[in-house]
């Protein structure tokens, strides 16, 4: 009861941080406007607005999903110019004119612009706050720009990836820190090459006005596709080493982790797993009952460690577990190894299936086992099968 509440309430309060960055948006944009009522705006800066406008409206709706879930957009590089360019009220009305174009034509709800406005406008503030204070001391001259530039840009990024993560937990139901920690996996070469581009538009700017900056724009499609393309090749890879049925990684990618296995130094405890009797639970309950014991019994071998255990399908209902660790964490390891593989053989049984994982487990590394994997894997077979005749888990 208490851990369910405590999983309500971090949800709510995950709820509220969403609701607060909607709210920051509609704020921004009411200042926003009372600012333009009060100071008004200039021709030249009314010209170059439209221009970020325009081409806002026609970058925001293409995006590549980042390995956390959030996605990356080659427009950041026109927000991160209009931040440095253009004064706070005035780069906030931009990008919610440019937000609201492109997002009306794909039907986007009202709530998700006043959210997509709040999560920018708080990394706006990062690039304004360092034009604020260090612009008319260094100017626009490098290397000076370079330092001060730098700082704004940099506190963008952890700011935009910040908000990124509270958002993303909210809407996927998952732990802020988990969402925190893929941070530096939507770290990639587009993502910093759009804030140099973003950079280069600015000085651009200084030197030639909105012609100048307009030759960079090419540079943000050209990079955008460059990101699409990588995208979907390393799908596809994924795709390609992973097997279809059970979500596990297949013997492709086995026989390429065993390559990577004598290169890396890798260490840690191996697992070859069998499920007894399963021949009798397609031979019973039907072959989409054996499908979903499959993927049961990888499921239970991948929670095992969640964070960092591989699972490789080895061939019909026998797999590979590989978990890292350090040789003296070998007892621990294999002991929770038992333990949730006896809690799953539990959990079929108690469901009158006749099916049980066995498995053989071994410690070994790359640097000192003087093993090579296939070796291991003979001694895993046999451990395994002894496993099977006993009836009873044994350690290495």
């Amino acid at each position: 009861m208490i851990k369910e509440l405590k999983q309500f309430s971090g949800e709510q309060f995950k709820t509220i941080n969403v609701l607060v960055i909607g709210f920051l948006g509609v704020a921004s944009l009411c200042y926003s406007i009372y600012q333009l009522l009060t100071a008004g705006f200039q021709q030249k800066m009314l010209m170059d607005s439209l221009i970020v406008i325009g081409l806002l409206a026609v970058t925001f709706s293409k995006s590549v999903t980042l390995p956390s879930g959030s996605y990356w957009r080659p427009s950041i590089g026109l927000i991160i110019y209009s931040a440095f360019v253009f004064p706070f009220h005035v780069a906030i009305l931009i990008i919610f004119s440019g937000i609201l174009i492109s997002q009306s034509v794909t039907g986007t709800s009202l709530k998700t612009i006043w959210i997509s406005l709040g999560h920018l406008m708080l990394g706006i503030l990062a690039i304004r706050g360092a034009v604020v204070s260090f612009a008319p001391v260094f100017g626009y001259s490098l290397p000076p720009a370079l330092a001060w530039m730098g700082l704004g840009l940099m506190g963008h990024f952890f700011i935009n990836r910040l908000i990124s993560a509270v958002i993303g937990s909210s809407m996927k139901k998952k732990k802020l820190l988990e969402q925190i920690k893929l941070i530096k996996k939507d770290l990639n070469w587009g993502y910093v090459s759009t804030y140099i581009v973003g950079a280069c538009m600015v000085f651009m700017y200084q030197s030639y006005g909105s012609w100048g900056m307009l030759v960079a724009v090419p540079l943000l499609f050209s990079i955008y596709f460059s990101v699409l393309y990588f995208e979907k090749a390393n799908k596809l890879k994924q795709i390609s080493l992973t097997d279809a049925l059970t979500g596990a990684e297949n013997r492709a990618s086995w026989e390429q982790f065993k390559e990577e296995f004598q290169v890396n130094g890798c260490q840690g405890t191996f697992g070859f797993v069998d499920l007894d009797h399963f021949k009798g639970i397609n031979d019973r309950w039907g072959h989409d009952t054996g499908d979903r014991v499959l993927r049961e019994a990888v499921s239970c071998l991948k929670q095992i460690w969640p964070s960092t255990s591989r699972v490789f399908r080895y061939g019909g209902d026998e797999f590979i577990l590989f978990i890292p660790h350090h040789e003296a964490d070998q007892l621990a390891v294999q002991q929770i190894i038992h333990k949730k593989i006896h809690e799953k053989n539990q959990e079929w049984l108690n469901q009158n299936y006749t099916v049980a994982i066995s498995i053989g487990l071994k410690y070994a590394s790359s640097n000192t086992t003087g093993l090579s994997l296939d070796e291991i894997l003979i001694h895993l077979d046999k451990q395994m099968y002894r496993n099977k005749l006993v009836n009873k888990m044994q350690v290495f």
